[in-house]
């Protein structure tokens, strides 16, 4: 028993020195990790399979019926016993079975356009799960990337704190000496504290973006991570030459919500036609093997009536013509025309969407990459104006009003590459989702 007790503590005292180091999460391991736990893509899967059901009970149906019944009944009155042609009134115990078989031969090729319905929404259900996939994938980049420039935040924040402290702990002795007055030692504490809450603030915002990854990646919002930074080269996207034309053409070929919405039409087209098969005479075909026994027969056991005497065979064709119906076939036929004026109209507005969302996704890439050039030569000339104020004013020739502007400048320039240098890391990435090639197996590390 304290053995036990002393590997229940050594045990415990590991799993909480564990939970206490960071896991470092790799942009394509959070990936995985999500599209093995999202709930919609599970959902998507789920129905898949109930569509496949519904396939294969398609094919199924061009086979023949067939179905085994028996009765074990009693009958308390007058009965039949077709051994000796008489009519008796009694009460007898019977046993009665079947084996039917039915095959339909022609029902206005609806079974044939039911199968090539249930196809159609088969593969569009395919094409929507690797959308959903790529949904994922999207969704997640985002917030990586908008935790990566919260962890580049706070290594910012830190380092104007640093430097706000270090400035005023220059001002401190400055003022002792009594080089400069006293109202610089108390703005300088301003900027102290300021840049202090500033840290607090980004380590917030860290905090919270964490847990909404979490909670894509299906995880305990308490789980300890690191982001690692993708080992992408940026010179590589950043000269990355777009054609818009053959993004469009690219999108319309790859798109699989489009490709979804494509088969729901041809799937809705379909469907007119087997509700347009119900109009049509349906020609049967049947057999039936039937026998029965009954306890009356006195001189007869179960055997020889059920097996020799009481067989009977029925087989032939059977006609039925619709001649009226309520409407019901109908109301069928138009509900079926107006789903697949639906879909037709889904079809058109996914071409439009495409069409948006590759102009968008080029003009972003345009945008961001200049961004960064322009925020990598913003940064270059702030951080060499900080260091000339900060030199100046070391030799009391500019204010302590320049410095702090020039401080000011630095942090926001570096916020700015900060935020463009990851903005253009994943440029690829939502260009790949907006033409639709966006694939996990591509993704690098």
């Amino acid at each position: 028993m304290k053995s036990i007790l002393i590997l229940t503590i050594l045990v415990t005292g590991i799993s909480n020195i564990s939970a206490q180091i960071p896991l470092n999460l790799s942009f394509k391991e959070a990936v995985r990790i999500a599209l093995d736990n999202n709930i919609g893509l599970k959902q998507e899967r789920n129905n898949l399979k109930a569509i496949q059901a519904d396939r294969i009970s398609s094919y199924a149906s061009l086979a023949p019926d067939i179905d085994a019944i028996g009765i074990a009944f009693r009958n308390d009155g007058n009965f039949f016993l077709a051994q000796t042609g008489e009519v008796v009134n009694t009460l007898s115990d019977n046993v009665y079975g079947s084996l039917d078989a039915g095959v339909t031969l022609f029902n206005g090729f609806s079974k044939i356009s039911t199968i090539k319905r249930e196809t159609h929404r088969f593969e569009a259900q395919i094409n929507r799960i690797n959308r959903r996939e790529q949904d994922v994938i999207w969704n997640v980049a985002v917030q990586y990337l908008t935790i990566l420039q919260d962890q580049e935040q706070v290594i910012i924040a830190n380092e104007n704190h640093v430097n706000q402290q270090v400035l005023y702990n220059q001002i401190s002795t400055m003022f002792e000496i009594g080089s400069i007055a006293i109202t610089d030692k108390y703005d300088q504490d301003f900027k102290v504290k300021n840049s202090e809450l500033e840290v607090i603030r980004a380590e917030n915002r860290l905090i919270n973006d964490k847990a909404l990854l979490a909670e894509m990646l299906m995880v305990d919002p308490a789980t300890e991570f690191v982001l690692v930074e993708p080992g992408w080269d940026i010179k590589d996207i950043s000269l990355e030459d777009y054609n818009m034309q053959e993004l469009y053409d690219l999108a319309l070929k790859n798109r699989k919500d489009l490709q979804s919405a494509i088969e729901d039409k041809q799937a809705a087209m379909q469907n007119i036609k087997v509700q347009k098969g119900l109009y049509f005479p349906t020609v049967a075909g049947f057999y039936s093997l039937s026998s029965r026994y009954s306890d009356q027969t006195v001189n007869r056991n179960f055997q020889e009536q059920f097996v020799v005497d009481n067989k009977a065979q029925q087989y032939g064709l059977r006609l039925s013509i619709p001649i009226f119906s309520g409407y019901r076939s109908r109301a069928n036929v138009i509900n079926a025309k107006m789903m697949h004026q639906n879909a037709s109209l889904e079809v058109d507005n996914q071409e439009i969407t495409i069409k948006t969302d590759v102009l968008r996704a080029y003009q972003n890439f345009r945008d961001v990459a200049l961004a960064y050039q322009v925020s990598f030569v913003q940064f270059q000339a702030a951080q060499k104006s900080q260091e000339t104020q900060n030199e100046s004013y070391n030799l009391g020739i500019s204010s302590l009003i320049e410095l702090s502007q020039a401080n000011n400048i630095l942090v926001e320039a570096q916020t700015s590459l900060s935020r463009a240098k990851y903005a253009l890391l994943f440029q690829k990435i939502l260009m790949d989702y907006a033409t639709g090639t966006l694939q996990f197996d591509h993704l690098l590390e």
